[in-house]
């Protein structure tokens, strides 16, 4: 079927009409769109820094101090690096003074755990930039260090999260003389013969645990943040590689 001269006139129209409002519709105005929604956002940013620097300058030295502080806190909390030496030193520290043993901690990136079905709700708040480290930790000690430890752990100046806390008691190991104490003389021979069903009896229930070698085994997570704090900078903390190395985790 042959179309004619003004058929095709009409069918060309057509197409071009339908690009472009197919252009139109899917590149032109998403893009209109997003330049609108960044130059309002840079108008509020202008706007954000000007009120910053008139708040600035209108403030006195103990205000700025206090100011100061309050960021520093803030990055104690939430520093701008991973900060791995940094944890591994603080939790070598803290078993040292409680008295109690680390074992073993292996750390891994987590995924963002704050970019969840709640940030999708919130969309107009970014939090892209908040990483998360969990650290599977093994300690070894009495129960009350043990919970001395976690006092410490919780009072920490970095933001630290249990999410697991696991205690396993051991058994306690009976020498020769604690099972000689339940021995019987033979009447014929007059030789000892222990008797199990005394060892068995005396070592029920808490008697056959040790209090001081419990295994702690822990869950944490550890927190920072990639974008800096301006003028606000924390190194006296820091964990320094031996001479003539560096660190791989800066």
């Amino acid at each position: 079927m042959r179309l004619s001269k003004r058929e095709t006139i009409l069918l060309c129209l057509f197409l071009i009409i339908s690009m472009v409002f197919v252009y139109y519709k899917f590149s032109y105005k998403p893009s209109q769109n997003h330049m609108n929604s960044l130059l309002q956002e840079n108008i509020l940013l202008k706007d954000l820094i000007e009120k910053g620097k008139k708040a600035e300058s209108s403030m006195n030295i103990r205000e700025k101090n206090t100011v100061l502080k309050v960021g520093e806190k803030l990055l104690r909390e939430i520093p701008t690096r991973a900060g791995v030496p940094e944890t591994i030193a603080y939790l070598e520290n803290t078993c040292r003074d409680t008295k109690v043993t680390l074992l073993s901690v292996n750390g891994k990136i987590a995924n963002n755990k704050i970019n969840s079905e709640e940030n999708e709700k919130k969309q107009g708040v970014e939090l892209e930039k908040i990483r998360v480290l969990d650290y599977n930790i093994s300690i070894q000690g009495s129960y009350n260090n043990l919970l001395v430890f976690l006092l410490k752990l919780e009072n920490s100046s970095r933001l630290y999260t249990i999410n697991n806390c696991k205690m396993t008691v051991n058994a306690k190991k009976f020498d020769e003389v604690e099972l000689n104490e339940d021995a019987a003389p033979n009447k014929e021979d007059d030789t000892v013969v222990s008797n199990p069903q005394n060892i068995t009896s005396d070592a029920k229930g808490s008697k056959s645990y040790d209090g001081n070698n419990i295994m702690l085994d822990l869950i944490i997570s550890a927190y920072y943040d990639e974008e800096s704090i301006p003028d606000i900078n924390i190194g006296a903390d820091d964990v320094l590689p031996a001479s003539g190395k560096t660190n791989p985790f800066l």
